[in-house]
C-alpha cells in the first residue's frame, strides 16, 4: 500500500490532481479520503488539534488495505488552523512511520 497526502490552500488544485491520479491508476484499488471525512467533521473547532480524530481516521482507512490510500488534506491544515507546531502532531507521524516500517519489514 502507498499513502499519499495532499495538502494545500482551497482552490489550489488538490481535488483535480487527485481525480486525475485516481483515473490514471486503473487496475489498482484506490481509496480517496476527501474533506467530508478529513475536515468537515472538525471544521467548527479550529483551535483544537484533534489528534484522536486523525489517529482513528488513519487507522480505519489503513485497515481497509487499499493499494493506494489518498488523503485530501490531513493534519497539516488543522495544525495551521489551530496555530500549532508540527511537532505537536508527531504522534500521527509516528503512527504513519510504524505502518510504513511494517511494509518495509515484509
Amino acid at each position: 500500500m502507498k499513502i499519499l497526502i495532499f495538502e494545500g490552500i482551497a482552490t489550489g488544485g488538490k481535488s483535480t490532481i487527485i481525480t486525475k491520479l485516481k483515473n490514471a491508476l486503473t487496475g489498482k484499488q484506490v481509496i480517496v479520503v476527501g474533506e467530508p471525512e478529513t475536515h468537515v467533521p472538525i471544521m467548527g473547532k479550529t483551535s483544537e488539534k484533534h489528534i484522536d480524530f486523525f489517529r482513528k481516521l488513519i487507522t480505519k482507512k489503513i485497515s481497509e488495505n487499499p493499494d493506494i490510500l489518498i488523503f485530501d488534506r490531513l493534519y497539516l491544515t488543522q495544525a495551521y488552523r489551530a496555530k500549532c507546531e508540527l511537532s505537536e502532531y508527531s504522534e500521527l507521524e509516528n503512527e504513519l512511520k510504524k505502518y510504513l516500517q511494517k511494509i518495509v519489514d515484509k
